[in-house]
Parts: structure tokens; sequence; C-alpha cells
């Protein structure tokens, strides 16, 4: 029989501990990837309700019945009073939705000699098909007897002049790439039953000139969210046909800067995603910056006049993501997390100002962010967490951004996460899926100008068909001095 040595021995328990750490790592990856690819994202947590009734089936004594007595009750009840029988949950029919009435009389010869005593009247939602019409202007042309002048009517402001495409047209492309997710090639179809034959080339020149003709309007509102005082970034990915890789896509990086208090938002495209574009965007402002502690933006953790915030979801997702594997170490920090998103939820619910919220938050929430950080530190130094665990990573990245993590304590105008500028971001990511890529640099440009309005229309609540048909339809007129008043968050539409 072969003879191991203790060295040997050690060292093969070594190997097998090492191997086995691995394949627990590698097991959790798997996991992980297949929950984001079939599974829900949701990361709620729902605790076991105590009031709830058990069975406690194991626990029952079973006894032989008893003979049966008489038990005489008497109370007294107040009886309230009958309301109104309520109505079946139909969906209401908003009031200012035009109505077309249609009247039904009974057969002449059934009410012949009767007289009308009333009426009931019964109301559906019905459905017309959008329709494309011509606007045909007439400018009629008068001239003196002499004949020497001709007077006309000026032509009306057009969005892309000597163009045959009105603003309700555009902004109706716009919103069905943008807002609705449909590829040009798939509107073309929809065009095509109403009897308008388009080139997608026809399309995407018109989308070129019209966010040519909004670019102003978009640096302006590059200027009012960066100078709101407070605003989140984020960023996500998007694939781009360049000339540089023939046959491939390059990947790259729609960066999403939002102004939550305001309610705007505009996005930066850019080919690479480092500190270098960061800091160029950023050059110059002042105030609250909250981003999830992705490493492009410590360069502004030591600008003056800059205050960094953390994100208290992104901590949380990660361990979230471990909770099935290590409860023992994820629960206790979830439930503690869970109570500071509870004290938000107090503060949304009763409306509280800025000054209430922080002393909520001084009340409530620091002990709970103290325990966190105890919790934290004492699972930091365990010699039984493997360097490799994932939940060595969490507690590793929470503790790295801790005093970013604990900041939005000391104002209650910050917020406790950036999910605002992560919710924004989605519907991109949704039209990202069906039109897959941009055609070029200069395109993805483009769809972040637009993305960058329906966005901000999105957050002030308002219907971007209509925003963007007024606007087109005003812009070329409007002066620049005026030009803000077209944002989103000032716009009222023109009578």
């Amino acid at each position: 029989m072969m003879q191991v040595s203790r060295e040997d021995f050690e060292a093969l328990q070594k190997e097998n501990a090492k191997l086995r750490m691995d394949l627990e790592y590698v097991t959790r990856q798997l996991d992980q990837l297949k929950r984001m690819i079939f599974s829900s994202r949701s990361e709620r947590i729902i605790h076991p309700d105590p009031s709830q009734l058990t069975l406690g089936l194991g626990e029952i004594e079973m006894k032989e019945p008893g003979p049966a007595q008489e038990e005489h009750i008497s109370y007294t009840r107040k009886k309230k009073e009958k309301e109104p029988k309520a109505t079946h949950g139909r969906m209401p029919i908003p009031a200012d939705l035009p109505r077309v009435i249609e009247e039904i009389e009974p057969p002449a010869e059934e009410i012949q000699g009767m007289k009308r005593i009333g009426k009931v009247i019964s109301e559906t939602l019905e459905y017309k098909e959008a329709e494309l019409y011509v606007r045909q202007i007439i400018r009629y042309k008068y001239a003196p007897a002499s004949g020497e002048t001709v007077v006309i009517a000026p032509m009306p402001s057009m969005p892309i002049p000597r163009g045959n495409a009105g603003a309700s047209l555009l902004a109706y492309l716009l919103v069905s790439k943008m807002v609705d997710g449909l590829p040009f090639y798939r509107v073309v179809q929809i065009l095509k039953r109403h009897g308008i034959h388009l080139a997608e080339s026809t399309i995407n020149g018109w989308m070129a000139k019209v966010c040519r003709l909004i670019e102003p309007l978009y640096d302006l509102l590059i200027r009012e969210v960066l100078s709101s005082g407070y605003i989140q970034s984020d960023d996500t990915t998007h694939r781009v046909l360049t000339q540089d890789k023939p046959g491939s896509s390059h990947r790259g990086y729609m960066i999403d800067y939002m102004a939550p208090h305001k309610k705007l938002l505009f996005f930066d495209y850019q080919p690479n995603r480092n500190q270098q574009v960061v800091h160029e965007m950023l050059r110059g402002y002042q105030g609250v910056l909250q981003t999830d502690g992705l490493n492009i933006y410590h360069e502004m953790d030591n600008k003056e006049g800059v205050v960094t915030l953390g994100c208290w979801a992104h901590a949380r997702r990660k361990y979230f993501e471990q909770k099935q594997y290590d409860p023992q170490r994820t629960d206790p920090v979830l439930e503690l997390i869970g109570q500071l998103y509870k004290v938000e939820k107090q503060a949304k619910e009763n409306n509280l100002d800025y000054d209430k919220i922080y002393a909520l938050r001084q009340e409530k929430s620091v002990p709970v962010l103290n325990q966190i950080y105890q919790i934290l530190l004492e699972q930091k130094s365990d010699p039984n967490l493997l360097e490799k665990d994932p939940v060595r990573k969490a507690i590793d990245y929470t503790l790295s951004l801790w005093d970013k993590l604990k900041r939005y304590c000391e104002n209650g105008s910050y917020l406790i996460d950036d999910n605002p500028i992560e919710n924004s971001i989605r519907p991109l990511v949704i039209s990202r899926k069906n039109h897959l890529f941009a055609g070029s640099h200069e395109g993805a440009k483009r769809l972040a100008i637009v993305f960058s309005f329906t966005g901000s229309c999105k957050l002030s609540g308002i219907n971007p068909q209509e925003w963007f048909t007024d606007v087109l339809s005003r812009i070329q007129d409007t002066k620049q001095s005026e030009l803000v008043e077209l944002l989103p968050h000032r716009w009222s539409k023109k009578p």
C-alpha cells in the first residue's frame, strides 16, 4: 500500500478545499445567471405573518366529546345604516373623451300614441385606428390694379423645410420607436396598411433632421439638469454598427443623468465609458451626485463642492443574490436594510417635508445604520468566511462605500437610492431589445437625444406624442431666450 507523507496529505487537503470552494463559487454564478435569464428580478422579501393561523395538527390531542350543554348568549348590536348598493367594478370612462351619439328608438308601430318619458344611456369605449390625413395649405395672392407687387401670407414654419412630413407624423415616428419599442421596419408595415409607402431610409433621414432641429433644446436640457444641484447617474450598454468592425458591432454606452427633484433627465451616448467621459460632463458641476459606486465616479469624491451619495438598493441586491446560499449572514443585514426602507415609506405616506424627513431619519434610521455597520465588521472578521465568497464581496462593497451610504441621513432631500434613474433606463432597454442596435455612432447620439425628451416627458406626466407635435411645430419660430419654455417640466401646450 502506498504511503503518503504528512506534507503531501496536508497539501491534498488544501487542494481539495480550494476545489470545493471553486466549485461552490461556479455553482453560485451559474444559479445567478439562470435567475437573471429565466426568473423574476424582484427583490421583495415576504416575511411570515405571525397573525396567520397555523394548523399544528401534530399537537392536537383528540378527546371524546362530552355531553352537550345548553348555553344562552345575549348581546346588543348596533345596526348600520344601509349603504347604496355598489355597482360592479367597471373602468370609469374619461369624461373628456369625445362622444359619438347613437340614438335608438323602438319600432314606430310599437310606440304609436305614446309619449317619451325618459331615456337610458349606456356607454362603451370604442377604438378608431389612427388616421393619416393631408394638411393642404392654400395661400391666396393679392395684387393691386397696377400689378407692381404681390401680397401673399408667409408659409407656416415646418419641422423639415420643403419636406412633406408634418410635425404630428414625425412625432408619431419618434414615439413609436422610442416609447412603444417599434423598429422602423414595423412602422413602415403599419403605414402600408394606410396606403402610404415609405422607405426606412426616408424615415431615418427625417429622424436625423429632426434631431438637428431639437439639438439646441437638448443642449439646454443638459444645462438645466446639471444646474439642478442634485443629480443621479447610471448607464447601460448599447450596440452600434461601425466601420471599425465590419460584420460586428461595437459596445457603446448610454450614460443617464437625472435631476430627480426637477423631473428632468438626459442621456449622453459615448463609445467608451471611463472617468474622463464622466469628468468632462461634470467638469463644472456643483451639488449632490448619487451613483451606484462605479469606479468611473471616484474622481468626483474629492471634488470641492460635490457631495457624493451611495445607493442602498445596489448594496441590498448583493446580499439578496446570496440569500439562498448563506441566509445566516445575509438575513440579518437584509432585515435591517428593510427597516431603513420602512422609514422612507413612512415619510412618503405622511407626505413629510425635508426637515421632518431629516428628523425622522435621525431618530429611526441612524440607529439601524449603526447596527448594520457592526454586523458587517463582525462578518468581515469571521475566519470561516472565504476570500472568494460572494458574501465577502457584498461586505467589502458595502464597507467601501459606507460613508456615501449613510450620508443620505444628513439631509431630508437626499434619496436613499438611485432607483428613479434605474427606472428611467428601462424604456431604453426595452426598446433596445426590439431595434437591437444603432446604425452608427451618430445614430446612437440621435437615440440619446430623443430618449432624453421621452424620459423627461414621462417624469412630468406628459404625453410625448403631444409634446413632440407641439414643439416641432413651434421650435423654428421660438427665440433662443424663450427656448427653455419648451422643456417638458415647463411646457404648456399652445392653444
